[in-house]
C-alpha cells in the first residue's frame, strides 16, 4: 500500500506537469512549439542515460532510499520553472534536464522495488497474489497520469484560462506556473513519507530494501 500510493503521486506529478507544460511554454516562456519539443528532448536524453545510475545508487544505498532521493532530486529540479519568464528558454532546458535525472529515478525504482516487496511476503502469498498485484500496480500508474493531467485542467479552467484564446486573463497566466511547478512538486513531496514509512517498516521486519 505505501508503495503503491507512494508511486501514485509521483504519477500524478508527472501527468500534471506533462499536460501543463504547452501552456508554460506558449505562456509563461512565451516561445515556439519548437521549444516544446525541446524540453521533451532533453528531459528524455537525461532520463534515458541516468537511469543505470539510479540503478547503482540502489545497490550501494537501498533502492527505498534511492527512490526517496530520485522524488526530492525531481521536486527540486522542477520547482525551478517557477523562475522561467518570457524569453527563458536556455534556463527552462536545463530545468527539464535536471529535472529528467530525479524522473529517471521515479520510473525506475518503484518498479524495481515493486517485486521486492512482494518477495518479501509468504511465498505462497506471493505467487497467488503476483498477478493481481501487478494489475492493481499497472491500473494505479494509468490512474495517476490521468489524474495529473485531468486535475490541471479543470484547475487551468477554474483560473479563468480560455481555450482557444490568445488573450488570458492575469489568474490564469498567474496559475500557470503554479500548475507546472508547484503543483508537481507538492506531489512528490507527498510520496516520500509513504517511502520512508515504508522502509522503516521492511527494517523493522528485518528485510531492508
Amino acid at each position: 500500500r505505501f508503495l503503491w500510493i507512494g508511486y501514485a503521486f509521483q504519477t500524478v506529478a508527472m501527468g500534471a506537469q506533462s499536460a501543463m507544460m504547452p501552456y508554460a511554454v506558449t505562456y509563461q516562456i512565451q516561445a515556439s512549439s519548437g521549444v516544446l519539443a525541446q524540453l521533451f528532448l532533453a528531459g528524455a536524453i537525461v532520463q534515458v542515460a541516468a537511469m543505470p545510475l539510479w540503478v547503482k545508487f540502489a545497490d550501494r544505498w537501498g533502492a527505498t532510499r534511492a527512490a526517496i532521493a530520485a522524488a526530492a532530486a525531481y521536486a527540486l529540479a522542477t520547482l525551478g520553472y517557477v523562475w522561467c519568464g518570457p524569453g527563458d528558454v536556455a534556463l527552462a532546458t536545463a530545468v527539464a534536464a535536471l529535472a529528467g535525472l530525479g524522473q529517471a529515478g521515479c520510473y525506475v525504482l518503484p518498479f524495481a522495488l515493486m517485486p521486492s516487496v512482494v518477495a518479501a511476503r509468504d511465498q505462497k502469498e506471493a505467487e497467488a497474489n503476483l498477478g493481481l498485484l501487478t494489475a492493481v500496480w499497472v491500473s494505479g500508474e494509468k490512474l495517476g497520469l490521468a489524474l495529473g493531467g485531468a486535475a490541471a485542467g479543470v484547475l487551468l479552467g477554474l483560473a479563468g484560462y480560455v481555450s482557444g484564446g490568445q488573450a488570458q486573463p492575469a489568474s490564469a497566466l498567474a496559475s500557470i506556473p503554479l500548475l507546472f511547478a508547484t503543483g508537481p512538486a507538492l506531489m512528490l513531496a507527498c510520496s516520500a513519507p509513504l517511502l520512508l514509512k515504508l522502509d522503516r517498516l521492511r527494517r523493522r521486519q528485518g528485510q531492508p530494501l
